[in-house]
């Protein structure tokens, strides 16, 4: 007879899947933690300790950031403090990985069986807030209408822990509950077990033991570190005798005393050698032990879902190991339970806490940073946001105006400068004035330049903000090494110091001067631009009127020009070209045999002046 043999999940040949492999007789058995264990474990055990307090004070270390002008904030923060709510929070998500936890709204002047009417919450109302742990609990039936808002929890609940409040009936609208891990309803599972959740001891328990076990035999293994063997000829004989027992022990005892007063072991040594007594010490290694105490440790972790490195607070060890993998899976992993778990309690407890703080608006808060940079990582990061910065306002996608005011916003949010939206406020006071107040326009002799350096006088005082045309221009402040260079190349005469400059706009359409603001970005403190070397350089002759002039790249000064044509003015010529006039009279210069300026352009600040009609040329400087 001919037998067919499959092989899938089963082997017949090496027993796998069979009735000989002792796995398939093995199952999961559900032995629920009481109170009592969980209790024990988390005040005897290190291990079980921290991975209930660790993940909790981790989500409220850094605690939020609300997102309102610091008054508002001020009280926020009053509020939070007067009611100890950071630590009330804490303490309740603890009690929640213990296996379930609660905080209780205390509405003075209410009673605490009705439901709480979170819109007629008056200043002050918010008497206190406390913390019980489900044991401390008793909860009513559960609410199985999917109408109804308590759907899925208790239609009361009940304190029994404190003497004049046993009996009262607690409205679930004034309770916010925080859960343990999550229990499928099904079999073998009560109805105040699914609503509360597990203990974390669940779940981890047998690792936990383990990990304890494992260090307890070790410890116990120190004190055998080193043990004596003793030989003595005739042993059995010897004690099967009368009085033989009290005969070794008293041999025994002779030679501890020997060694410890001679620091030698005196032994019988037979006749000839024959028949004598030997004493050996004999360590103990522990080979291996280490290695296998920390695998234990390393199963604690990832049951845990804390990383080792944390857990244990030991540096990560390995070729090229840091840690910052398993470090910022750690973070991402609190994060998410801050959004998914701690959110929606502190968004009920919100909705109390800010009325009771007289606050009435829709406030929002984001998590603080959970991981703290050092001073060199915040440096270069905020490096990188200014660079970025540039980049944006290089390319003119946005306007420097609202990417300004956005470069703003995030120093302010960031606290990169103590103080800074109290300065900006003022700053803003300055830039716009009252409408009442005639805004003025810098005067050549203000401007704190050189007399080689001042523009000429081509500009009135404004006195009012009417719409009239404008001239910007930035003068050269480097203007004698630039003439040098223009004699060096064969210009006899050059553009008089004073006047020689780069033109930013040019606008016959009158314009309101305060909507063109200032340049905010390629400046220095002082207001001045300087074009470093390098680029593209070239000199030609430029318009109807003779000028010579040097031409070069400015994505600062190209930008500047786009930002005022957006804002209003307008632009004789197809496009921008930055440059500066050497000379009005350049007829017997080769042009071609120039060679063009490469040094630093140095500009001082705008200046802001109304056009000159029928302007020409003055002589030029020989």
């Amino acid at each position: 007879m001919v037998r067919s043999f499959f092989d899938g999940l089963t082997n017949v040949l090496s027993g796998a899947g069979t009735s000989v492999d002792k796995r398939v007789h093995a199952r999961y058995g559900l032995n629920i933690v009481d109170q009592h264990q969980v209790e024990a474990s988390y005040r005897t055990s290190w291990l079980a300790r921290k991975i209930v307090d660790m993940p909790a004070h981790d989500m409220t270390r850094e605690w939020r950031d609300w997102k309102a002008d610091g008054e508002l904030i001020g009280k926020i923060e009053a509020e939070e403090k007067r009611l100890c709510l950071r630590e009330r929070v804490t303490q309740a998500i603890v009690l929640g990985r213990l296996g379930g936890g609660a905080i209780y709204l205390g509405i003075k002047g209410d009673d605490p069986s009705q439901p709480l009417a979170v819109e007629h919450i008056r200043p002050g109302q918010l008497s206190y807030i406390a913390v019980f742990s489900r044991w401390q609990l008793t909860i009513g039936q559960e609410v199985s209408d999917p109408e109804d808002a308590l759907f899925g929890g208790p239609d009361y609940f009940q304190i029994t822990s404190i003497a004049n409040k046993v009996g009262v009936r607690i409205h679930p609208s004034r309770m916010v509950i925080f859960k343990g891990a999550h229990v499928m309803r099904g079999i073998g599972s009560q109805w105040e077990d699914a609503f509360w959740g597990d203990p974390i001891y669940q779940a981890v328990g047998d690792a936990i033991r383990n990990a304890d076990s494992a260090q307890n035999s070790f410890a116990s293994l120190i004190d055998e570190a080193t043990y004596d063997v003793i030989g003595i000829p005739g042993l059995m004989e010897r004690l099967s005798q009368p009085g033989g027992d009290a005969q070794l022990s008293k041999r025994l005892d002779a030679a501890r005393q020997g060694k410890s007063n001679h620091r030698a072991i005196i032994l019988d040594s037979g006749e000839g050698g024959k028949d004598a007594e030997t004493w050996v010490t004999r360590q103990v290694t522990w080979a291996g032990m280490p290695e296998l105490m920390a695998a234990f440790l390393q199963t604690v972790a990832g049951a845990s879902d804390i990383p080792y490195t944390r857990l244990l607070g030991t540096s990560a060890t390995g070729m090229s190991a840091t840690g910052e993998g398993d470090k910022n899976d750690y973070l991402s992993s609190i994060a998410t339970k801050q959004e998914t778990m701690l959110r929606p309690n502190m968004v009920r407890i919100d909705a109390v806490m800010l009325r009771s703080a007289g606050i009435k608006d829709e406030l929002w808060f984001d998590w603080s940073p959970l991981f703290e940079m050092g001073e060199k990582e915040r440096a270069a990061l905020d490096k990188l946001k200014a660079d970025t910065a540039k980049v944006w306002g290089d390319s003119g996608l946005v306007p420097i105006d609202a990417l300004a005011k956005g470069a703003q916003n995030l120093l302010t949010e960031d606290g990169t400068y103590p103080g800074l939206d109290e300065e900006l406020k003022k700053a803003e006071a300055i830039v716009a004035p009252d409408a009442d107040v005639a805004p003025v326009v810098a005067n050549p002799d203000d401007l704190g330049l050189t007399s080689e350096a001042k523009p000429k006088p081509l500009l009135k005082i404004v006195g009012d903000a009417a719409p009239r045309p404008l001239y910007v221009n930035r003068p050269l402040l480097n203007a004698a090494e630039f003439i040098a260079w223009a004699k060096a190349q064969g210009f006899k005469t050059t553009t008089p110091a004073d006047d020689l400059h780069v033109t930013i706009l040019y606008s016959k359409t009158p314009v309101d001067w305060m909507k063109m603001g200032t340049d905010g970005w390629g400046s220095d403190a002082k207001g001045n631009l300087d074009v470093a070397p390098g680029g593209a350089r070239i000199v030609e002759p430029l318009g109807d009127k003779g000028a010579v002039v040097l031409l070069f790249t400015s994505s600062s000064l190209s930008w500047r020009h786009e930002e005022m044509v957006r804002n209003g003015a307008s632009h004789d010529f197809d496009e921008y070209q930055s440059h500066v006039t050497i000379s009005y009279d350049a007829s017997d210069v080769d042009l071609s045999k120039v060679e063009p300026y490469r040094g630093v352009l140095k500009f001082g600040p705008e200046v802001f002046t109304e056009i000159v009609e029928d302007w020409k040329p003055t002589g030029g400087e020989a």
